[in-house]
């Protein structure tokens, strides 16, 4: 049973987030070129924590785009890209971290 409220409690919270942090954005899948509206939470500067080869933990700040996979026409894949309209910035997609939850947290590198 807790699991359910846990489930049900973080959906409603995170529906709350993305209406008050989400903005626009355009998606081009790589695989077809089509550009498409969504709307999505941009971080310019997030931390990314990774363990290296010798067990000690890396930090590098990536641009991040945290989306609702559903809102996309595909799932996400490396070298998609993605513009915040707002400032006309794009960006290309280097890793996808599904959080297990119906989103996932992109991680980008600006595109020159």
């Amino acid at each position: 049973m807790g699991s359910i409220f846990s489930d049900s409690y973080r959906g409603l919270a995170t529906g709350a987030v993305r209406r008050v942090h989400d903005e626009a954005i355009t998606w081009t899948p790589a695989a077809t070129g089509t550009p498409e509206s969504v709307r999505a939470i941009f971080h310019a500067h997030h931390e990314l924590l990774t363990v290296d080869e010798s067990g000690l933990e890396v930090s590098t700040l990536h641009p991040m785009l945290d989306v609702t996979i559903s809102a996309l026409s595909a799932a996400p894949a490396r070298d998609d890209r993605w513009t915040v309209d707002e400032t006309a910035t794009s960006y290309v997609v280097i890793d996808i971290r599904p959080d297990g939850f119906g989103n996932a947290k992109l991680i980008g590198r600006k595109v020159a």
